[in-house]
C-alpha cells in the first residue's frame, strides 16, 4: 500500500490508471523482479535452459562451496564435467539414433523376446506415458524419485525433495501388472526409457555398495559363502559375519553362480534385465554421460527441469543425497554391524567408500577417534562428510583416487573369473558399444598397491 499511497498523493488529480501502475510497480521491488519474472524456459526452446538464472548465480557467489562437485557422481561415479547453465545439451536425437541402431543390430538374429511382456523389472508412469528399466548401480533408486516428479505433476520439483520411503512399494506402476490386453497399445504410446553402464564398472560398484561398506544383508548372502568357497583358512569371524570379504573373493563367487545362470541383478546384464530386443527403448541413457542423457530425456518428456538436470546445482544434490544414504543406512542397521565390527570401525569403512567414489580426498581422515565417534550420530557424520566434500576440491585427484582403487580391485582377480563374467555381459558389450576386455582389466600394467580397502589406515599415493 504505502508505494501506491505515496504516487497518489503527489497529485491527487492524476488517473486512476496510473495509480495502478503505482502499485504494480512497488509490488515488483518490493517481491524481487528476478523472483516474479522468472525466465522459464518454453516448450519451444527446452534445449536452452533458464532455470530461475539470477537466482541460482546469486547463491552461488552467496554459498560457491555448496556447488563444488567431483567429475563423476556419487555411486554412479563415471561422469565427465557437465556444461553450466544456459549450454546446449550435447545428447541429440542422433546421438539416440545410433544408440537404437547399435541394439537393433544386435538383435537381428538373436534370441525371440517374446515374453518380454511379462517381465517384472520395468516401472511405468500410466498417466505421463512413461516406462524406464532399472538397473542396478545405474541410478536405480534415483529412478524411483524421478518418477515421483512425474506423479506428482509438479515439472519444476526436484526429484531429491521425494524421500525414498515415499518411492517404493508402487505395485500399481508395475508395467507386468498391466491388464494383458493393454501392454502393447501403452507402449505404442509411451516413451520407453533405459539407461546403462560399463558392466566392469557396475560390478565394482556393487561390491564397493554393498559389501565393502557396512551392510549385513550382503555380508550374509555374498561374504559368507564367498569366503567358505575361496579363502583358505578363513577365521571363524568371517566365516560367521562375511564382513572382511575381498573384491577377488565377490568376483570369483559371482563368476561360478553365474555360469550356471542369472543369480543376483547386480551380476546380471542389461540385456536380461531388460530385454532391449523386445522393449525397443526410445531413450538409452550411459552412465557415462548421465546429467546430459537425463537432460534429453526431460527435454524429450517436455519437462520444465531439463537445464536443472545437467546444473551444478543438480549435481551437488546428487551427491548430497549419495552421502545421506551412505551414512544412514549403516546406521539404521548399526546393532547388526556391530555383532562383526565396532561402531567406528564401521565409521571408517563409510569414510573409505565416500573417498573410493571421489567424494572426498583420500588425504582428509575421519575426524573421529573411537571414544567419540561412539557418540556420533548419523546427521553429525553427514555433516562431517559434506564439509569434508567441499574441501576436496582437487578434481585431478579425485579422479585419480578412483582409478587407484578401481585398478588395485581388478588387479586381484584371476582371469578364468574375469572370462566367465564376460560371458555374461556379452550382448551388453555389442549393445551399447563398451569395451569386452578393457586392458585396465585385463591387460593391466604393474599396479602397485596403494591401500584403497586397507580401511584401518591412512589410504597412500597412486599406483601409476
Amino acid at each position: 500500500m504505502k508505494y501506491g499511497a505515496r504516487c497518489y498523493g503527489t497529485r491527487q488529480w492524476r488517473k486512476v490508471f496510473k495509480l495502478v501502475g503505482c502499485f504494480i510497480l512497488g509490488f515488483l521491488f518490493h517481491m524481487g523482479i528476478s523472483d516474479v519474472l522468472r525466465p522459464w524456459e518454453t516448450s519451444s526452446d527446452l534445449a536452452t535452459y533458464e532455470y530461475d538464472v539470477d537466482s541460482l548465480r546469486t547463491n552461488q557467489r552467496r554459498d560457491s562451496y555448496m556447488y563444488k562437485v567431483t567429475d563423476e557422481i556419487a555411486s554412479q561415479s563415471h561422469l565427465p564435467p557437465e556444461p553450466k547453465l544456459g549450454v546446449r545439451l550435447k545428447t541429440t536425437d542422433e546421438t539416440m539414433k545410433k544408440r537404437r541402431e547399435a541394439v537393433d543390430a544386435t538383435c537381428r538374429g538373436a534370441r525371440n523376446d517374446s515374453d518380454y511382456l511379462d517381465n517384472p523389472g520395468p516401472l511405468i508412469s500410466k498417466d505421463n506415458q512413461f516406462l524406464h528399466c532399472p538397473v542396478t548401480k545405474a541410478a536405480s533408486t534415483f529412478w524411483f524419485r524421478f518418477l515421483m516428479t512425474l506423479d506428482t505433476k509438479d515439472s519444476m520439483k526436484s526429484p531429491f525433495t521425494f524421500p525414498l520411503s515415499d518411492n517404493m512399494g508402487r505395485k500399481e506402476q508395475k508395467f507386468h501388472l498391466l491388464r494383458p490386453e493393454m501392454k502393447l497399445g501403452f507402449l505404442k504410446q509411451t516413451t520407453k526409457n533405459v539407461f546403462v553402464r560399463d558392466p566392469y564398472n557396475r560390478m565394482f560398484s556393487a561390491f564397493v555398495d554393498k559389501a565393502f561398506a557396512p551392510n549385513p544383508y550382503f555380508w550374509h548372502i555374498w561374504g559368507k559363502p564367498s569366503i567358505v568357497k575361496f579363502r583358505k583358512n578363513a577365521t571363524a569371524a568371517s566365516r560367521r559375519c562375511g564382513h572382511d570379504v575381498t573384491f577377488a573373493e565377490v568376483m570369483s563367487y559371482a563368476a561360478e553362480k553365474s555360469a550356471v545362470g542369472p543369480w543376483d541383478i547386480h551380476f546380471d546384464s542389461v540385456d536380461h534385465l531388460c530385454q532391449p530386443c523386445g522393449f525397443k527403448y526410445d531413450v538409452i541413457g550411459k552412465m557415462e554421460t548421465f546429467s546430459d542423457d537425463l537432460g534429453y530425456l526431460a527435454k524429450h518428456l517436455n519437462l520444465s527441469l531439463t537445464g536443472y538436470f545437467t546444473s551444478d546445482k543438480f549435481r551437488y544434490e546428487y551427491v548430497k543425497d549419495a552421502i545421506e544414504d551412505t551414512v544412514n543406512s549403516p546406521f539404521r542397521w548399526m546393532s547388526k554391524i556391530r555383532r562383526c565390527m565396532s561402531k567406528y570401525e564401521a565409521g571408517l569403512r563409510i569414510w573409505r567408500k565416500l573417498q573410493i567414489r571421489g567424494i572426498i580426498d583420500r588425504n582428509i581422515q575421519l575426524p573421529y577417534n573411537p571414544a567419540s565417534f561412539e557418540r556420533v550420530t548419523a546427521k553429525q557424520l553427514i555433516e562431517s562428510a559434506l564439509s569434508s566434500y567441499r574441501q576436496s576440491t582437487d578434481r585431478e585427484g579425485l579422479r585419480r583416487q578412483k582409478r587407484d582403487a578401481f585398478l588395485e580391485a581388478y588387479s586381484t582377480v584371476n582371469m578364468k573369473a574375469l572370462h566367465k563374467l564376460k560371458r555374461v555381459f556379452e550382448k551388453d558389450f555389442q549393445m551399447f558399444g563398451y569395451d569386452p576386455e578393457p586392458a585396465d582389466v585385463f591387460h593391466p600394467v604393474t599396479v602397485t598397491s596403494t591401500g584403497a580397502f586397507q580401511w584401518d589406515r591412512p589410504w597412500g599415493g597412486s599406483s601409476v
